[in-house]
């Protein structure tokens, strides 16, 4: 069974990181949790595309996030950056880029065997996110998370937004 990281996700806390990494526990590719809608489209440059959540059944098709939810897609760099009502400071921000990796050498498309040796009992599963048994992500201390398909139905397929048809499954 082989399970691959599809999205790596941060959450707001304010922890120190390693230098030189693409993804670090408060920042991927430089944005930072917090990070204003300019700033951050600053940060990433162009394209990008502004989406609404439709507030809906997370199965069904589009962005389906609470529905005071928006976020900025950043396709070319395999980016989104969100943001909960009026306030406009990030509170995640996610990427599906294959290039981004975490000091210690992961990221997306890793598989779980190689972020579990990466990060050992520092790596456990995200209880918000296990469901009948199923771990679909884990922790890396309370910000950096990494989201996996379920392999039962998507053998070394990462799992992603069904919305968001610039983000592509990771190669078998």
């Amino acid at each position: 069974m082989l399970a691959v990281a599809g999205v790596a996700i941060l959450t707001p806390v304010v922890l120190a990181a390693k230098p030189r990494a693409t993804i670090t526990p408060t920042s991927i590719a430089g944005a930072k949790l917090g990070v204003g809608k300019v700033a951050a489209a600053s940060l990433l440059g162009k394209p990008v595309r502004y989406e609404a959540a439709g507030g809906g059944d997370m199965s069904e098709p589009g962005f389906q996030q609470p529905s005071d939810y928006s976020r900025l897609v950043f396709a070319k760099r395999k980016m989104d950056v969100y943001f909960e009502g009026s306030v406009d400071h990030a509170i995640i921000v996610t990427t599906w880029n294959e290039a981004y990796r975490t000091v210690e050498g992961v990221g997306p498309c890793s598989t779980l065997a190689q972020v579990r040796v990466a990060y050992g009992r520092r790596l456990r599963p995200n209880p918000g996110n296990t469901v009948n048994g199923t771990v679909y992500s884990y922790l890396v201390g309370r910000t950096l998370i990494f989201e996996f398909a379920n392999t039962a139905q998507h053998p070394a397929v990462s799992k992603f937004v069904a919305s968001a048809p610039d983000q592509v499954p990771c190669k078998p």
